[in-house]
């Protein structure tokens, strides 16, 4: 796995495409997307609450229902966030993306450990968590994840 500033502008240029081909689908145009809902407590979205046991049993429930995978606030629990990111990466079949307070080399750090599908980077760079321009704070997250991939 590697990270630089050119595949992470590439992603974005890919998830534009993507939002382009879903909004060209509504003019008539098929286009497969793949359903991968929050996994979240009943009351909100930004804040998991609740068992983590509790949240892994919905999860594979939806699976069978059709869900291609999941958007996980991990570091929005209100319990061990590490705990819980640990815990549903691996007992649920299916990716997940870790998204939502992704904001220090230490999470980083736990994210590489524990290799979920993806994960995502928002608010932090518009918060100079990573200190710099927002292309220094690409460049020094991606430098982060390089250094410490080759090193696990």
């Amino acid at each position: 796995m590697s990270f630089d500033r050119f595949s992470v502008i590439a992603d974005i240029f890919h998830a534009i495409e993507n939002m382009v081909a879903i909004m060209e689908s509504r003019l008539g145009t098929f286009v497969a997307a793949e359903y991968m809902p929050a996994a979240a407590s009943p009351s909100c979205t930004r804040v998991l609450d609740g068992t983590i046991d509790g949240m892994i049993a919905e999860a594979n429930r939806l699976i069978e229902k059709g869900a291609d995978g999941f958007d996980l606030l991990g570091y929005r629990y209100t319990g061990d966030a590490h705990e819980l990111i640990r815990r549903f990466v691996s007992e649920v079949k299916a990716p997940v993306c870790l998204a939502g307070s992704v904001d220090s080399y230490e999470k980083l750090d736990e994210i590489l450990e524990v290799s979920p599908w993806s994960f995502t980077i928002g608010s932090a760079f518009f918060d100079n968590q990573f200190d710099g321009t927002f292309a220094e704070q690409i460049d020094k997250v991606c430098d982060h994840l390089n250094k410490t991939a080759v090193a696990v």
